[in-house]
This record gives structure tokens, C-alpha cells and sequence, in this order.
């Protein structure tokens, strides 16, 4: 991994998979699915596990 950190070396690995599944498919877009999942994914567990924060104080917990 080096001095890149996790994010540089998730992004790779990421970009890796993408142009894996379109050399393999043959589909220009086909390797779109996958960023596609991973931003549901956030989406749904942010709105079941993030508590709302409005009318709450800084101070309080």
C-alpha cells in the first residue's frame, strides 16, 4: 500500500474491477454497475443508520 492510504488504493482496485468487467463484457458501460451499487449502498445505510440532528444541542448526547 505504501503512502497512498486506503481511499488511493480503494479507488484503484475499484477502477481495476470496472475495466476488468468492461474488457470482459465487451460493454463500454458495463463496468458503470458497480460505482452505481456502492452509491446505493451509502445512500440506503446513511438513511437507516444516520440519526437526525436537528432541534439536538452541541453539548448534549
Amino acid at each position: 500500500m505504501g503512502r497512498r492510504g486506503y481511499s488511493t488504493s480503494w479507488i484503484q482496485t475499484t477502477a481495476m474491477l470496472a475495466t476488468g468487467m468492461v474488457a470482459s463484457a465487451g460493454n463500454t458501460y458495463f463496468g458503470l454497475w458497480y460505482p452505481i451499487v456502492v452509491a446505493i449502498m451509502t445512500a440506503v445505510i446513511g438513511v437507516l443508520f444516520l440519526r437526525d440532528t436537528k432541534d439536538v444541542g452541541i453539548a448534549s448526547n
